[in-house]
């Protein structure tokens, strides 16, 4: 991914948790101060789990990039490929809340076409049209350097 000049990175990491297929760890890149964090401070669930966005800045955006993980389901979701353009995220939260958010599942390609990842990117409802544009620059540079290994 490139990361714009002055964002931060924010590494969730964590042996047991934050590894799936080979792929290991949580990415959050932003503009904004704030520190991403899951509903139970300390604990490595942001690697597969939810972020807590209460005080986001209205004027921030972010992306984020989790491991996949096991999920309990009859099927297998629909993945999207990199390069990934921001009109191709399913839409969640609340409707009309201070945060627009964006999320789909991620795969390495037609050779391995399973989910590993799932990608959200976060817009403030007062996010200038500059900061927009920068964190779909962010998601559209998002590859997979590899395919995910068969090692669990």
């Amino acid at each position: 991914m490139n990361v714009p000049p002055g964002w931060t990175t924010q590494v969730f990491s964590n042996d047991r948790w934050c590894e799936y297929l080979g792929y290991r760890d949580a990415v959050v890149i932003t503009g904004a101060e704030f520190e991403f964090h899951g509903p139970r401070p300390g604990e490595p669930s942001e690697c597969l789990g939810r972020f807590i966005l209460a005080g986001f800045p209205a004027d921030a955006v972010a992306f984020a990039v989790q491991p996949y993980g096991r999920r309990i389901s009859v099927c297998i979701p629909a993945c999207l490929e990199p390069p990934i353009a921001l009109a191709d995220l399913l839409h969640g939260g609340t409707e009309g809340g201070p945060v627009k958010v964006r999320f789909s599942a991620a795969c390495p390609g037609r050779e391995n076409p399973f989910p590993t990842h799932v990608v959200r990117v976060w817009v403030g409802r007062g996010a200038s049209a500059g900061s927009r544009e920068l964190v779909e620059r962010v998601l559209a540079s998002f590859r997979y350097l590899r395919g995910p290994s068969d090692a669990e």
